[in-house]
């Protein structure tokens, strides 16, 4: 079975946590404004790191679930204000934004105000501009890649297997 968004989505990064963590620099501050589950935050097993949702839920899984292990801060709050906070050329950011166009399994979260084809661009901006590292997960289709796969974003297509179900993601890096 061959997924392009509605099983990417389900799970989030859980299932390709391990080949981002691997991509990740040296740094002293993780941050992930848009946790989710912080699958790949879990991974890593920071010595600090700030986590921001607006979906304060999901903030109280990865409490209760994760039992995250060092310095761990988590924000309820707009994934700008999160960047704002901490940007800083020590800080490495991962963006796992809502993914929403062709083949994503919904559409733009109601906690997310506004167009997410313009949002994904916001996010894509705001990164281009930060002082530290990151790395931008997106599905991995046509507009997407239009939009991610331009200086200074090295991009690469991560297919991962698990099981039946096929998960494929494209992952932008600034560094």
């Amino acid at each position: 079975m061959t997924s392009h968004g509605q099983h990417e989505r389900m799970h989030g990064l859980r299932f390709a946590r391990k080949e981002i963590a691997k991509m990740i620099p040296e740094h002293e501050l993780y941050v992930e404004p848009f946790a989710g589950h912080a699958w790949v935050m879990h991974e890593l097993e920071p010595k600090k790191a700030v986590v921001g949702d607006v979906v304060c839920k999901n903030l109280e899984w990865i409490e209760k679930h994760h039992k995250p292990k060092g310095d761990i801060t988590y924000k309820c709050q707009d994934w700008r204000k999160t960047v704002q906070e901490t940007d800083s050329p020590n800080t490495f950011f991962l963006f796992d934004p809502p993914w929403v166009g062709k083949g994503a399994s919904r559409e733009c979260p109601l906690a997310y105000k506004g167009n997410c084809q313009d949002y994904r661009k916001e996010v894509i901006e705001t990164a281009k501009r930060l002082q530290g590292k990151s790395i931008i997960t997106l599905g991995d289709h046509p507009e997407n890649k239009e939009m991610l796969c331009q200086p200074p974003f090295k991009c690469k297509e991560l297919n991962i297997a698990h099981g039946k179900l096929h998960f494929k993601y494209l992952v932008g890096k600034n560094f």
